[in-house]
């Protein structure tokens, strides 16, 4: 592999590796962690060693800035109901086992129902 420190500068990145080959160009998988936030980024077909940096890093930093964990259901919170056949009731309550999180955009977040 070839590992390019370019990468980490600026942006935190804590591993990567990256390679080139005459078929698939240059190529990357990175990751970073940011605000409890792990991102991960694979590019592949870039034309130079420089493209790759460029386009790993901004990849990076948008995928760690533009989104925010939110809560959508708490620890023993009701998701739905299981039907039960031919037990003693009808149906059976599911409730989270923990925090179930999802990473929504932070732009145009009112636009999300």
């Amino acid at each position: 592999s070839d590992l390019n420190p370019r990468l980490a500068m600026g942006i935190g990145a804590d591993g990567f590796v990256a390679g080139a080959s005459e078929s698939a160009g240059f190529g990357i998988v990175g990751t970073v962690s940011h605000n409890g936030i792990r991102v991960i980024a694979a590019l592949s077909g870039l034309a130079s060693d420089r493209e790759r940096s460029e386009e790993a890093r901004k990849l990076l930093d948008w995928g760690s800035r533009s989104f925010q964990k939110t809560e959508i259901f708490a620890k023993d919170e009701v998701v739905g109901e299981a039907q039960v056949f031919g037990g003693a009731k009808s149906g059976v309550a599911l409730k989270a086992k923990g925090p179930v999180d999802i990473f929504l955009p932070i732009a145009n977040r009112d636009k999300l129902t």
